[in-house]
């Protein structure tokens, strides 16, 4: 009976312990509304993204003014951030260039783009710090490497407000990718 009684003090007290409510983000929205509709002649493939060791786990991080990097208990991506990445970077490289032009590493074509994010985090200011390493290459020859490095102001507060500026940076870096694949052609 003693023990009848201490199991049920437990589960009780179980019951009335606050839960913890988790919140799930995913970068990758959708493809866009303005996504171009005609084809390119000149393919350009996103061979490969590559994220930093610490963009790897599932929690959102942020930087503090001190430089330490902060992973969220509360504040989930909703899916793999590779993959929200790359087909972020690929919707917005096909809207920089008003066609599609860049394709998935499925297809073949004679210049490819091999993306590696160095940093894609917001800070307590206010930002997002953008830093990503390009390459771009024609069969095995490398064209160009070029390192990319930007801020973007969030619009907002919160774990939302910030996913949103990582999108929008995102986009940012999908330009300057795209205005220097066209330069070099």
């Amino acid at each position: 009976m003693r023990i009848s009684a201490v199991i049920f003090c437990l589960l009780l007290s179980a019951c009335s312990a606050p839960s913890v409510q988790i919140h799930y983000y995913q970068l990758y929205p959708g493809m866009p509304d303005n996504y171009p509709s005609q084809g390119s002649q000149q393919a350009v493939v996103l061979q490969h993204v590559e994220l930093a060791d610490y963009l790897q786990k599932p929690a959102l991080v942020m930087r503090t003014r001190e430089g330490v990097l902060y992973y969220a208990k509360t504040h989930m991506w909703g899916s793999t951030l590779k993959q929200d990445v790359s087909l972020a970077l690929l919707d917005g490289l096909n809207v920089a260039a008003g066609e599609v032009m860049y394709m998935q590493a499925s297809h073949n074509a004679e210049q490819s783009l091999r993306v590696r994010i160095e940093q894609m985090l917001p800070t307590e200011d206010g930002r997002v710090l953008i830093q990503a390493s390009v390459w771009l290459s024609q069969g095995t020859q490398q064209l160009w490497h070029q390192r990319m490095s930007f801020t973007h102001e969030i619009q907002g507060q919160g774990y939302l407000a910030a996913v949103e500026g990582m999108r929008g940076g995102l986009n940012n870096l999908a330009l300057q990718i795209h205005q220097r694949v066209s330069a070099s052609r």
